[in-house]
């Protein structure tokens, strides 16, 4: 009985991937675990999980603005999400303390901002949340060469500054000294 319901089990894992969405999504789930987890991993460290919300919800306003103007959302998206994770590093490592209420007010601004411009978009008709949660089912193989292009980089930087991300992490005010 164990060895029918495995093998049932098996046939309907290879039905599965043997449709292009579903080996998609697989390939994609499994370059967003190893990036989240190298990535995670130095935020839980440092404490700094607002920040890391606050990217991912002040690039809302990113996706608003290419709408508005005319472009990629994804490139407004990650535009917005450079910006403001430099901004917000920026002000976590001048001021720490203020730093959680400056990064909430960029994270509000960033979502205001992104439903006000795809509400002014002439003609836009399409799902906000279709943005702001998406489907792993539907990432188009093109997406997946940047995907795993951008998890080397993520790892390939983590290997490198990893004795620099460690010092920073455990004592900034040593690393500040030794100038890293």
């Amino acid at each position: 009985s164990a060895k029918f319901r495995f093998s049932k089990l098996r046939l309907m894992l290879q039905e599965m991937l043997s449709m292009d969405f579903m080996q998609n999504a697989f390939i994609a789930a499994v370059l967003v675990a190893i990036s989240c987890g190298v990535m995670g991993s130095y935020v839980v460290v440092n404490k700094i999980a607002g920040t890391a919300g606050g990217v991912a919800h002040a690039s809302f306003g990113g996706i608003g603005l290419a709408c508005f103007l005319g472009f990629s959302p994804m490139l407004g998206a990650l535009g917005m999400a450079l910006v403001c994770a430099l901004v917000m590093g920026y002000l976590t490592w001048i001021d720490r303390k203020r730093s959680d209420t400056l990064i909430n007010v960029i994270w509000a601004a960033g979502m205001a901002a992104g439903v006000i411009l795809t509400d002014l978009t002439p003609g836009y008709s399409g799902d906000l949340t279709s943005f702001l949660f998406g489907s792993i089912l539907t990432v188009p193989h093109e997406l997946l060469w940047g995907m795993g292009i951008l998890t080397a980089l993520i790892l390939a930087v983590s290997a490198f500054f990893f004795r620099q991300f460690l010092a920073v992490s455990h004592d900034p005010e040593f690393a500040r000294v030794r100038g890293i």
